[in-house]
């Protein structure tokens, strides 16, 4: 897990990183524990019965934005489904405990429905999620991950994801808590250092760099020109031929974009990660997009 392996007061380029429940169990039983965060989309935590112990509930709503209409879906406006400006974005991590320099684990207790036969309303929406304490569904370290890359792009130093989320804490027989941890807010992201905010822009591409920089490359996305744009969707969503969401989506793909191999379908990451536990597969690495397609 070499995002705790890194040194107090290094500077380790926003490192990212997976880490086992042992490994996290014996962090915070440590003298220096993390901040672990518990990942949530709108009430999917509702009605847990227990938490990682130290755990602070993080509501994407808080770094996100998420406009819709009476039936929920998005409206169409600019910023729509992004993160919020850093202003607010800094704030919300401000008063959730967040530092740049203090260490942080993510997980989450949102299990997606797979049921093709779920009402529509239901079907397609990012924030249908079951409430944690019906154990339907299947895990879906994707609520977690976006969390884990929002604070990576912020700026804070050491991120881990908890590899197979809550499922692997349980199975392994870890302690829990019956509820979660209030936040402790504090005062500056920085700690009083100062620095640009977010402090690793360069891990997010706007519509626009995106947009020249496949001009740049002749329209595509392959690797001419250094760009290489791996696409992260379902095969029919890659073929253009439709996709699971509950309301209106333009077909198509970005041009000259490669695919990442997602899963399935929509809303099932397969590819990704073990269904029935959430536990991440190997399969990225360095060279997944270049040497596999």
């Amino acid at each position: 897990s070499p995002a705790f392996n890194t040194p107090k007061g290094a500077d380790p380029a926003g490192e990212v990183a997976l880490i086992c429940p042992s490994t996290l169990a014996s962090a915070i039983a440590s003298d220096d524990p993390p901040l672990v965060l518990e990942a949530t989309v709108g009430c999917a935590a509702s009605g847990a019965s227990c938490f990682v112990p130290g755990a602070v509930l993080f509501d994407l709503a808080a770094v996100d934005v998420y406009e819709e209409d009476a039936t929920g879906s998005p409206l169409p406006l600019p910023g729509n489904y992004n993160l919020r400006p850093p202003a607010a974005l800094r704030a919300a991590l401000e008063r959730h405990g967040v530092r740049a320099r203090r260490r942080c684990v993510v997980y989450t207790q949102c299990r997606r429905h797979t049921t093709a036969a779920r009402e529509a309303q239901e079907r397609g929406h990012h924030h249908r999620y079951r409430p944690a304490a019906s154990r339907e569904g299947v895990a879906d370290p994707i609520v977690a991950a976006r969390l884990v890359w929002c604070l990576a792009y912020a700026g804070v130093e050491r991120v881990a994801l908890l590899d197979g989320g809550m499922s692997l804490w349980l199975d392994g027989g870890f302690p829990v808590a019956g509820e979660p941890s209030p936040a402790a807010p504090v005062a500056d992201f920085f700690d009083g250092r100062g620095g640009a905010f977010p402090r690793r822009p360069e891990y997010r591409a706007s519509v626009e760099e995106v947009a020249a920089a496949v001009a740049a490359s002749g329209g595509g996305g392959g690797g001419g020109g250094g760009l290489r744009i791996g696409d992260v969707r379902a095969p029919c969503e890659f073929a253009g031929e439709g996709h699971d969401y509950a309301y209106a989506m333009p077909h198509g793909r970005i041009p000259g974009a490669l695919p990442a191999r997602w899963g399935p379908s929509t809303f099932v990451g397969s590819e990704y990660y073990a269904p029935r536990t959430g536990v991440l597969r190997r399969l990225i690495t360095d060279n997944t997009i270049k040497s596999h397609y």
